[in-house]
């Protein structure tokens, strides 16, 4: 059994789980929104659908969006048309989303294989593949290198040029990607947290975790930032791990907070949005929704974007007032995405909405 990790927090991830491998299946159609929900959202652009649960993260450039999910199918899908550009069918589902860095696309394809591969962005064509085993978070790009966990409790650093692993270390089960800490990389495991060397995997830090995290950690200068399942914000020092400061919420955080200079913004799963100061932690809750969130929140200029278990996407002012509402397949699993030619959004049926800012 984990050491210091709740019941509450395990049966939560395990409830997480349970919902999304039934999403995964079940698709009820948008919402009717009526006209005072509504509001006046931007235009929408075009509307494509390709693929079927989309995994976050999606990749993104100038020209193209790059997304996969359980169909098995990675899409490179035109920012101007929605049309398809071109698809690269894998061996296994895509869970974790992909990563569009210098003019790869990477990804890793969960059983029966489990492979990391790296696409040509330009065209699709297969660069390599690594047999890998079965992802259990998302791969990142930190320092040059491919970090990826796995089920099996390693953590891998991948040469990003021929697919190489240049080194295995044992970190238990990581449900999170790994992020960039003061010139290393951290990972959490449901117990643990690492900050390893991206040169050869060594473990500079180690620290018991001060929560479950499943969403991706966030840097607010020389703090990395977290929200648990245990109903809190923690913030740790990002070179020594020590503890900085922790705000309490009022339910378990999924999603990925968002930043903007020395403010965070977190939603938790009951609809609570919160404003967090960086430096101290202290917290304003900006609105209580009573609505599942899923996704968000996402900053766009004014606004606050989030996404619920109901498909619809909701803009709010800082203030946390409604402002716009838009409905599409539910539920709503990727964040609204900011583009500089539009705002994507994806719904839980592989659709594609892209509208104007």
């Amino acid at each position: 059994m984990l050491k210091g990790v709740g019941r509450g927090a395990l049966s939560l991830a395990a409830l997480l789980w349970s919902v999304n491998a039934s999403c995964v299946n079940f698709h009820p159609g948008p919402l009717a929104l009526p006209p005072e929900q509504a509001g006046a959202p931007p235009a929408l652009r075009w509307t494509t659908h390709a693929g079927r649960a989309i995994a976050a993260p999606v990749g993104v450039d100038s020209a193209s969006i790059y997304a996969a999910g359980v169909d098995r199918v990675v899409r490179a899908i035109s920012i101007d048309s929605g049309r398809v550009r071109w698809s690269f069918r894998l061996t296994g589902s895509v869970l974790e989303g992909v990563v569009r860095a210098d003019s790869s696309v990477y990804v890793a394809s969960a059983r029966p294989e489990g492979n990391l591969l790296a696409l040509d962005a330009r065209t699709g064509r297969k660069r390599w593949s690594t047999r890998v085993g079965a992802p259990a978070g998302p791969v990142s790009l930190v320092g040059g290198v491919l970090v990826l966990p796995l089920r099996s409790g390693d953590l891998l650093g991948v040469t990003p040029a021929d697919g190489v692993i240049r080194w295995r270390r044992r970190v238990g089960y990581a449900r999170s990607g790994a992020v960039p800490a003061a010139g290393a990389a951290l990972i959490a495991s449901f117990d643990s947290l690492f900050r390893v060397s991206i040169a050869d995997g060594r473990v500079l830090h180690r620290r018991a975790s001060p929560g479950v995290v499943l969403a991706a950690w966030r840097t607010v200068g020389p703090l990395i930032i977290g929200a648990t399942t245990d109903s809190s914000l923690v913030a740790l020092d990002a070179a020594s791990l020590a503890a900085a400061w922790r705000a309490p919420l009022d339910a378990p955080v999924f999603a990925t907070p968002a930043v903007r200079g020395d403010t965070i913004f977190v939603a938790t799963r009951i609809g609570s949005i919160y404003r967090v100061l960086g430096s101290t932690g202290a917290s304003v809750r900006l609105a209580r929704l009573g609505w599942p969130l899923t996704a968000g929140p996402v900053l766009l200029d004014s606004l606050l974007l989030v996404g619920g278990a109901d498909g619809t996407v909701r803009a709010l002012d800082r203030a946390g007032h409604d402002v716009w509402r838009v409905a599409m397949w539910r539920p709503v699993d990727v964040p609204p995405i900011a583009l500089e030619r539009g705002l994507l959004m994806i719904g839980g049926n592989g659709d594609f909405h892209l509208y104007a800012r």
